[in-house]
């Protein structure tokens, strides 16, 4: 087996053959910041402004070279300290905690390591939900879909069977319109059901919910056994269309924690229903 060369080479062969060139090439970078400088203020008038913009990037430029040089030399130390440290070992386990843009840094560690590597994902958000939550957005706006981050839906106008225009935060009373609405708004964390003294209500668009008027059969006294709150959810048709006041908005779906009759905690199934049940929605949308 090869020996690791940072553990090995004597340290001013090290400093000399891996030091010098980061220097060497820092030092190119700054000359070439002051080379733009001297000939932007030959500009005349405008040659202040430039220089003053140019200044200003500066620093920004520095700290984006830092962040990549930084994070090639953070996983290179970290692949020499687990080389070290896993040396006569079958398998390392580690947590999923690399590459939130892309797989670029696990390849490199699976690459620079002898022996078998399992990552573990970690609580929510972990970094393998996060990355693949980033590659289907990335994978929508590509089929010309727009992603409103942080805005919300506040209201509907509904017609008796179908959903007309909803409303949002940032965008006021501008309604937007589209042939199909999917109500994915989660369980009561997130404010997609709300549990009011005699009743659960669905805030958005009124639709019907699934519980009992006896507030006393939403809980079990004992805390460990299943709650029957946890089974509340929106009213749907076998096509996953809500239902409003008894009658079902036609282009209305309902998907994931939002929906009825499965306890999340007790069964273990709320990723399962989130995915299936959007897969489900979204081939009824395409069917029409």
């Amino acid at each position: 087996m090869e020996k690791n060369k940072m553990a090995v080479v004597p340290l001013k062969k090290l400093f000399l053959k891996m030091g010098l060139p980061m220097i060497i090439s820092m030092v190119l970078q700054a000359l070439y910041n002051v080379i733009d400088s001297i000939f932007i203020t030959n500009m005349g008038s405008d040659g202040v402004i430039a220089n003053q913009a140019l200044t200003l990037a500066f620093p920004i430029q520095l700290l984006i070279i830092a962040i990549g040089v930084g994070t090639g030399v953070g996983i290179n130390a970290l692949l020499s300290k687990i080389r070290t440290e896993s040396d006569g070992f079958d398998c390392v386990v580690l947590p999923a905690v690399f590459g939130l843009s892309d797989s670029a840094s696990v390849k490199m560690l699976f690459d620079g390591l002898d022996c078998k590597v399992c990552l573990v994902p970690t609580m929510p958000p972990s970094v393998p939900g996060i990355r693949s939550q980033m590659a289907l957005r990335r994978a929508f706006e590509r089929l010309g879909g727009v992603f409103m981050l942080g805005d919300t839906v506040v209201k509907a106008d509904i017609t008796r069977d179908k959903v007309v225009k909803i409303y949002t935060e940032n965008h006021g009373d501008y309604g937007l319109e589209a042939d199909s609405y999917v109500l994915a708004t989660g369980s009561y964390f997130s404010k997609g059901l709300i549990a009011r003294p005699d009743s659960v209500v669905e805030p958005i668009f009124g639709c019907d919910v699934d519980c009992s008027t006896n507030r006393a059969d939403w809980y079990d006294v004992s805390f460990f056994n299943p709650q029957n709150y946890m089974r509340f959810g929106v009213v749907t048709d076998d096509r996953f269309r809500a239902v409003r006041n008894g009658s079902v908005v036609n282009n209305l779906y309902v998907i994931g924690s939002v929906l009825g009759g499965f306890n999340a905690l007790q069964q273990g199934c709320g990723a399962g229903v989130s995915m299936i049940s959007a897969l489900y929605v979204a081939d009824n949308i395409k069917k029409g």
